[in-house]
């Protein structure tokens, strides 16, 4: 219908390509997308991660329909929220590890006295270092 052509115009220059075709992208027009981003020069930076995962998910975005687009951000966005809950959960779990081991420095009490090793004791005296000499002076065979 006239509406289903007009939305599809308008997904497509809303994607920035005014040469993309109405209706789904052919195999070979996904690839050159997806081809261009591996060409990118990659900063290891948060900054820079950033960017790429923009980037990467624009390209991705442009290589499907509409109803695809929606379906790719909701689960984008489900993605995004469960990594954020689980570094959450991982931040949360370091602090309480740190504290445990805050607690249990605290807990040593100052006045125990602690063993010192006398390394000394391990020393070998001079008279008990034998180094032993060669028996003969034979060649292997």
């Amino acid at each position: 219908s006239a509406i289903d052509n007009n939305s599809n115009v308008e997904s497509s220059s809303e994607a920035g390509n005014p040469d993309d075709k109405k209706g789904p992208k052919s195999i070979a027009e996904i690839r050159d997308i997806l081809s261009k981003s591996q060409d990118r020069k990659i900063s290891y930076s948060q900054k820079g991660l950033q960017k790429e995962i923009i980037e990467t998910f624009a390209d991705l975005l442009k290589t499907v329909d509409k109803t695809e687009v929606n379906n790719l951000l909701t689960l984008l966005n489900k993605s995004f929220s469960s990594i954020v809950i689980e570094e959450i959960e991982k931040n949360e779990n370091v602090k309480e590890q740190i504290n445990c081991i805050k607690e249990d420095l605290s807990n040593v009490e100052e006045d125990e006295e602690i063993q010192r090793i006398n390394f000394d004791s391990y020393l070998i005296a001079d008279e008990d270092l034998v180094i032993p000499e060669a028996l003969g002076t034979g060649k292997g065979g």
